[in-house]
């Protein structure tokens, strides 16, 4: 049985056997073990059927699954497990979420050029949800990655808006009205007559970070202490606390950009919310020839300037869906009893000793979580994930080229050879 498919003991009376699909008129094994014609449902807990929670494969095709909203994605698919949502969604091979995001990745990767490590990387980190920085000199298609996914996951009318993506460039006195919107002033000059007139400091945060599901922040490490502790619990609780609201943040993920990691105490906190750190160098000095390799660039980027409107590859509850599958796949396969995650525990607890890698301990479930996501999407995501899979993630903890290679040395020769207490 598949590793996100794998079944979870279920009392008999939580769930109801219903047909994914009427017209199926007989079971259907697809390589997992589960016959495709019935699927797991919970009842209702208000009483009733719950038929409200029927998921069809249908209901996991780009049409309809990016007409909701996150709060209508949540409610579409809630009570079902990974199992139920694999099952439905795989019913249709070339309009799935699973086949959308690997698309939507080649895609990107061949608008760029030697940047398939990159890409690789934050597309685990946004199916995992963990967030991301691009750390690398001026230049090396930081800013331009992001773009070219976000443009590739919203319609026409949602890039027109630029509701769904939210950009800024961090500077010193960045303030939190730039990120987080000015504050209402119709709630500042309060409602009522008199002295019985209330007046509330409440941001309009439409077009602004807390409305957005992309979000990059270039030279995100430059801002100021009260700009990045509000970012933290952003980050953290996925809220924003607008005077006495407490409103949710439905992003995807966050990504930061910065040409360098400042070594500040200051910032130690905020660097810990962003664990995956993939190092971005300039192409011309990556291997090969170096006419070559200009005379590409030059070429990808008339490409990028003369290409018409993206077309929607994917989009951002295709994250999330694989996001459900990959937290309890992650949980299922933490609880195992495998090679892959006693080595995957040995690294980093090994590597965390390692001069300039800072791990702490929240590290260790959102890094698994990012390296089965990677396996997910790069690999048979019906087979468990091999410890290569797993540990592309420590490569990409990494904010040099230096440290990068200690960590590949690290892993190719220590853990193998059991002497994971050697540096």
């Amino acid at each position: 049985m598949g590793w996100i498919l794998t079944a979870i003991p279920l009392e008999s009376d939580s769930f109801l056997e219903v047909l994914i699909e009427s017209k199926l008129s007989k079971p259907s094994n697809h390589g997992d073990g589960i016959q495709l014609s019935k699927i797991g449902r919970r009842k209702n807990p208000q009483g009733g059927d719950g038929s409200e929670l029927k998921l069809t494969a249908d209901d996991f095709s780009l049409a309809k699954l990016s007409e909701l909203d996150a709060e209508e994605f949540e409610e579409k698919i809630s009570g079902h497990d990974s199992r139920t949502l694999t099952a439905c969604f795989r019913q249709k091979k070339n309009d799935n979420p699973e086949s959308r995001l690997k698309k939507l990745a080649d895609t990107v990767k061949s608008l760029l050029i030697d940047r398939d490590d990159a890409i690789d990387g934050l597309m685990a980190s946004f199916v995992a949800g963990v967030p991301v920085v691009l750390i690398g000199p001026p230049g090396t298609a930081k800013s331009l990655a992001i773009r070219l996914m976000y443009e590739r996951c919203t319609k026409i009318a949602d890039r027109e808006s630029g509701n769904k993506y939210f950009e800024y460039l961090m500077h010193a006195y960045t303030t939190p009205d730039e990120l987080f919107g000015p504050p209402d002033v119709n709630q500042l000059i309060g409602s009522g007559d008199g002295e019985q007139a209330e007046s509330r400091y409440i941001r309009n945060t439409t077009g602004m970070l807390p409305d957005a599901e992309f979000v990059f922040l270039d030279e995100i490490f430059r801002g100021g202490p009260k700009v990045l502790n509000t970012l933290l619990s952003v980050v953290n609780e996925k809220k924003f606390h607008n005077g006495p609201e407490v409103q949710s943040i439905n992003m995807v993920n966050m990504v930061g950009a910065s040409n360098e990691m400042r070594p500040d105490q200051d910032l130690s906190a905020f660097y810990d919310r962003f664990p995956i750190r993939i190092h971005t160098p300039s192409v011309l000095n990556s291997s090969g020839e170096r006419s070559d390799l200009a005379n590409r660039l030059l070429l990808k980027s008339l490409d990028i300037e003369q290409q018409s409107t993206p077309t929607q590859i994917a989009c951002a509850n295709d994250f999330r869906v694989m996001r459900h599958c990959c937290t309890d796949a992650s949980r299922q396969f933490a609880g195992g009893d495998s090679e892959t995650v006693s080595l995957f525990r040995d690294a980093f607890l090994g590597l965390r000793e390692l001069r300039g890698i800072q791990f702490s301990d929240p590290s260790f479930p959102r890094l698994l979580k990012v390296g089965i996501a990677h396996a997910m999407l790069t690999g048979d995501s019906k087979s468990p994930p091999s410890w290569e899979d797993v540990a592309k993630v420590y490569e990409w903890t990494t904010h040099s080229l230096s440290l990068r290679e200690d960590v590949q040395r690290y892993i190719r020769s220590t853990i193998r050879s059991g002497r994971h207490g050697e540096l």
